[in-house]
């Protein structure tokens, strides 16, 4: 079979536990179907996602602006049969949607619309309700996940189909030897509660915190810590809220320094309001560790008898648990001999051999044609339009974000808006004010002198770019006139370059090419990216 795989929803490190599944499952179906093509449509913020480098595979890393045109006429071309989108969204594919296979991790939004400010809500009721109606077939993460789909009023796809997480590679065989001096620094010496996820409603983070609070009170001996991990976005606000409890966030870390937290974790401490899976449990099975948490949605399933749980809104029993797990090493050690024997549930392979099979029932049928007519829509104020009057549900506030992500390049990349900046150093503080990436061009392009805020810089932090330069040059990058990296680049030749942020307080940096080639429209035209994690979409608005 000719296969497509959209990963235009995800970004590395950013997706939560949907970009884990998708990698495992991906990489061991790529291994195990030599005979079959997958072709892999990504931007440079989800190109990191797969590092798969087989004969039958292949990456094609698209221009945000333009994915989905884009993608249609690389279907047509290359013949594809069937395509797996990674989550519902928006788009104006013309690729049938009854030839679509789309990973849907669970209801949330129906379950508990609470957690969604109206103007989501209704983007993802649109989305959501289309693929529930009309996909192929439709893969999800947890037998909870499942019932709810097919119980849903609006789901008419009768074809849903499990593919759960197991455990990744990198989550095996590490010791601290593995780590850099910086990453162990990071490990507590004293007792601590590990929590990783993303700082996002559902995750529960506050009434946490005032679990922990109690436990303190109640164990003022224990010296016990909570350790968080995942993106840091929101941390600020909250930190202030409980800046007298010995909390530490440390932002996103490498897995293997996951793995090392886990291992000295007195406990995984995870009372998550609502879960499609909860891959943190298998992390923490895996790693010996001890687990607490939440008894909703789908953690009792996959945790089975391994765990101590209860309801994560009553934050006594939380903290109850915390204290019963810190008290009982004898308990600790048997919920870790339980939590060895629930890793045997769950395999990458079978859930690679499950979606092949949905991309089987789906390819033989499917009876709608491909059409060999481009799109007529999708760009311009026509896209704008068709957002607002044909996609139900977008709320006011994404239009006019995305007006300001249209109108941004026209003004802020012109190559005359640059030479003005170049002279007038006032006037590019100004623009690097409003714009936190300069000098990258819509279809992925990155001008002589690119420069990138950062906006979670962090000592130690690898950075990485991939991608080949229009022309021999030489390429120097650097923060605070300092030099991180400089190296030669051939042209069209592709490179993967990485570099150390040496420096926490580091705001910005500066690619600086030495060569360029200028095309017809006038613009400095230096390296091609392909991926990168230097910065994400959502810093180029």
């Amino acid at each position: 079979m000719n296969i497509g795989i959209d990963l235009r929803p995800l970004a590395v490190g950013a997706s939560g536990g949907i970009a884990m599944v998708l990698k495992g499952v991906l990489e061991h179906l790529f291994a195990s179907r030599p005979n079959d093509q997958f072709h892999v449509y990504c931007t440079i913020y989800s190109r990191d996602l797969l590092d798969t480098k087989l004969a039958n595979v292949r990456y094609e890393s698209l221009p945000t602006r333009d994915f989905f045109p884009r993608m249609d006429a690389l279907i047509r071309q290359f013949g594809v049969e069937v395509l797996l989108r990674a989550f519902p969204i928006s788009d104006n594919l013309q690729f049938p949607l009854c030839r679509q296979v789309v990973l849907v991790p669970d209801l949330q939004h129906e379950e508990r619309p609470d957690f969604f400010d109206s103007g989501l809500l209704r983007a993802r009721r649109a989305a959501f309700g289309r693929v529930l109606a009309g996909a192929g077939a439709i893969g999800t993460i947890s037998q909870h996940a499942q019932q709810t789909i097919l119980n849903f009023a609006g789901t008419r796809c009768r074809d849903v189909f499990l593919m759960p997480p197991a455990l990744t590679v990198e989550h095996r065989q590490i010791g601290e030897a593995d780590l850099s001096s910086a990453e162990r620094d990071l490990i507590p010496s004293a007792p601590y509660f590990y929590f990783p996820a993303n700082l996002w409603p559902h995750k529960n983070h506050r009434k946490t915190f005032e679990a922990f609070e109690r436990f303190l009170n109640r164990c003022p001996d224990s010296k016990m810590k909570l350790l968080l991990s995942g993106h840091p976005a929101g941390w600020p606000g909250l930190q202030r809220d409980f800046d007298h409890l010995p909390i530490q966030h440390l932002g996103f870390v490498r897995p293997e320094l996951v793995r090392m937290l886990y291992q000295k974790a007195t406990a995984l401490c995870f009372f998550s309001q609502y879960e499609g899976f909860g891959i943190p449990l298998l992390e923490a099975f895996d790693a010996g560790t001890a687990v607490i948490c939440s008894n909703t949605t789908s953690l009792p399933e996959v945790g089975g008898d391994a765990i101590l749980s209860c309801d994560p809104s009553d934050v006594q029993a939380m903290a109850n648990l915390m204290e019963k797990i810190h008290r009982d090493p004898q308990l600790r050690q048997n919920l870790i001999g339980k939590g060895k024997c629930r890793l045997k549930h769950y395999t990458w392979q079978q859930s690679a051999d499950n979606l092949y099979a949905a991309f089987g029932r789906v390819a033989t049928a499917a009876v709608m044609p491909v059409t060999n007519e481009p799109a007529a829509k999708g760009k311009g104020i026509r896209g704008l339009y068709h957002l607002w009057y044909h996609e139900k549900g977008i709320s006011p506030g994404r239009v006019l974000r995305e007006l300001q992500r249209r109108a941004r390049p026209m003004l802020f990349g012109s190559p005359a808006i640059h030479r003005l900046g170049n002279r007038w150093p006032a006037l590019a503080g100004a623009l690097d004010r409003l714009n936190l990436v300069r000098g990258l061009w819509h279809d992925n392009w990155l001008s002589p002198d690119a420069r990138i805020v950062l906006t979670s810089p962090s000592a130690g932090r690898r950075l990485r770019l991939m991608g080949h330069a229009a022309v021999d040059s030489q390429l120097r990058i650097e923060s605070e006139g300092r030099c991180l990296f400089h190296t030669m680049l051939k042209a069209n030749e592709m490179r993967e370059i990485e570099f150390t942020l040496v420096s926490p307080v580091a705001k910005a940096i500066t690619l600086r090419f030495s060569h360029h080639l200028t095309d017809p429209a006038g613009r400095r035209l230096a390296f091609l990216l392909i991926a990168t994690n230097l910065f994400s979409e959502a810093d180029t608005y």
